[in-house]
């Protein structure tokens, strides 16, 4: 996966994330923290949060369901998973390994069931739920993603798929890093310089790609931008 972002293309798809998004930020900011998912609370919270952003496989009359998917992930899980505080940059091999293997369990795992002439189907927590989930416990390493965004870069959507987006993302960072060191900043003050305070540095990459990808938005070209600021100043 090759990902390069300039700044100035980064802001202005943020700025228009936010315009689309609103204060509310599509229920991102709504994000459960400190989830306890052996706590069948905690998970419902997970799974209202999912269901606000976006995630309709988790249908809210099956959510005990999900529930129990989710409890029965974490104990085999949470105990392996790195610290919360672990940003991507600092995912080792064996990180990634186990983000991989975690990352197909949880999207095989059953989200609701749909009714199919006389049976009853599984709806499964598929790539976008998986991603969103590991996002919503590990928000300073892991991103969501969604069908368009990984179909665009010609993936399925598997663990590896998953691996090779956080790889490519963490590239992309390292060198957004160095543009903004040029220019006096660091990455971690960057959400806030591009108005995004709630966002994570990842965080800001997904908005790119949601902005770009998803919605399908075209960066304006330098000429029409210059010719825009002059006309402002009359």
């Amino acid at each position: 996966m090759e990902l390069r972002i300039s700044l100035g293309n980064l802001a202005f798809a943020c700025y228009v994330y936010g315009l689309l998004n609103g204060d509310i930020d599509g229920g991102y900011q709504d994000v459960p923290t400190e989830l306890s998912l052996e706590k069948q609370g905690d998970c419902e919270r997970l799974l209202k949060w999912l269901n606000g952003w976006g995630c309709r496989q988790f249908k809210i009359s099956d959510h005990e369901m999900a529930s129990r998917e989710l409890q029965a992930w974490s104990l085999k899980s949470a105990p392996l998973f790195f610290p919360r505080e672990k940003n991507l940059f600092s995912l080792t091999d064996a990180d990634f390994v186990l983000i991989e293997s975690t990352f197909n369990d949880l999207a095989a795992r059953t989200a609701s069931t749909r009714k199919r002439r006389s049976a009853d189907c599984p709806v499964r927590f598929g790539p976008v739920g998986a991603a969103k989930i590991l996002f919503a416990l590990r928000p300073d390493a892991l991103l969501p993603w969604d069908t368009p965004i990984y179909g665009y870069f010609g993936w399925a959507g598997s663990g590896a798929d998953y691996i090779s987006f956080l790889r490519g993302v963490s590239k992309c960072l390292n060198g957004i890093e160095e543009d903004c060191v040029k220019r006096g900043i660091t990455l971690e003050e960057l959400p806030r310089r591009l108005d995004r305070p709630n966002s994570t540095p990842v965080k800001l990459i997904d908005e790119y790609l949601w902005v770009t990808i998803t919605n399908k938005v075209r960066f304006p070209p330098i000429d029409k931008l210059e010719n825009w600021l002059e006309w402002s100043k009359s």
